[in-house]
């Protein structure tokens, strides 16, 4: 399995590529356990608590807290752009040239109005979608909810409670998602992101293209 480390990507040997590959195709999603090492992950959560949140709407699919500019962040930004990464993520998925992969830390919070909506996330060259758990605590609610566009019998619910561990999905105009509410207790705190064809990596650091 690969792991990501504060040091970049490091391939354990042990996952099963072909069974990985497989289940993401059959089924539009693959599970990550372990996906952040434990130290990276400790690091990541000790900076977060007094890292500054500010409200975020994004405008007709919900509302969340966002840390932008953060150590955090940048860190997870920067190992997640490795060719390594990119080449591995490609394997299973067969989602073709990885240019840069985009993400953000956000949180959702319980009786704060946080809510998301059925959404795609087709457009802005996105190919594959990813979502880690930086929680500390166990929260409730807070689950990713996959399904082909307007077939609520076809709703899969894909928890991801284990801190470290990732959820991997494929970005499709047939497809759409949704997270469901934080319940009462512990707020969820995540790292969320794409991997998109362009822009290259560089081109972003370099300030050539935004998004």
């Amino acid at each position: 399995m690969m792991q990501i480390t504060a040091s970049g990507p490091v391939d354990d040997g042990n996952a099963d590529l072909a069974a990985l590959k497989e289940h993401y195709q059959d089924n539009d999603f693959a599970r990550l356990p372990g996906f952040l090492a434990p130290d990276f992950l400790r690091e990541i959560q000790a900076e977060l608590r007094a890292a500054p949140f500010i409200h975020k709407v994004h405008r007709g699919i919900g509302e969340e807290l966002v840390c932008w500019d953060s150590k955090s962040g940048d860190k997870l930004q920067f190992v997640m752009n490795d060719p390594r990464l990119f080449a591995w993520i490609n394997q299973i998925t067969g989602c073709g040239y990885i240019g840069c992969f985009l993400g953000r830390i956000y949180r959702m919070s319980p009786g704060k109005a946080h809510h998301d909506s059925w959404h795609s996330d087709v457009g802005g060259h996105r190919l594959v979608a990813v979502s880690v758990n930086l929680s500390e605590e166990p929260y409730n609610g807070g689950t990713l909810i996959l399904r082909e566009g307007g077939r609520p019998e076809t709703e899969r619910r894909l928890p991801n409670v284990v801190p470290g561990d990732a959820v991997m999905f494929r970005l499709d105009p047939s497809l759409e998602h949704w997270i469901s509410d934080v319940e009462p207790g512990p707020d969820k705190t995540a790292w969320a992101g794409w991997f998109r064809s362009e822009p290259t990596f560089l081109e972003v650091i370099s300030g050539k293209k935004k998004f």
